[in-house]
């Protein structure tokens, strides 16, 4: 009995010990680099999974969210390019709490499109906010 209580008291912490540090405070997936982030998008970009890049948006993405889901624009826009060698140059910042890439001068030369992708900081890292069109 002793044994059980202690072993439960062990997970019991070990669960809390998470909240406190801000492990898994969503259910979207966490980067602690860009081209983690960029590597992702474009192995689910390839597969045209649609529902898995919603899932992973923070905030959680509802069905009413307007111009947030640009995927198949992003996908057509990147062509056979990957958008990890585009922005291989970049990282997140170390003090912002948002960052975005895309249709801008230092991508215009490979990247042909209007699309932007937005990341924003929490608690265990970088997740993705949002890919949208500007015009």
């Amino acid at each position: 009995m002793a044994a059980r209580v202690i072993v439960l008291t062990f997970v019991a912490a070990l669960f809390l010990l998470g909240i406190v540090r801000g492990d898994n405070v969503t259910n979207s997936p966490a980067f602690k680099t860009l081209q983690d982030a960029l590597v992702f998008i474009d192995t689910t970009l390839d597969k045209e999974d649609w529902n898995g890049l919603s899932k992973a948006l923070y905030p959680p993405f509802q069905e009413n969210d307007p111009n947030r889901n640009y995927w198949q624009q992003l996908k057509d826009e990147r062509g056979k390019l990957r958008l990890a060698a585009i922005f291989a140059n970049r990282s997140f910042p170390a003090t912002d709490e948002s960052f975005e890439i895309g249709a801008s001068n230092d991508a215009r030369a490979q990247f042909a499109g209007w699309s932007r992708i937005k990341f924003v900081k929490v608690q265990d890292g970088w997740h993705l906010s949002a890919v949208y069109g500007i015009r």
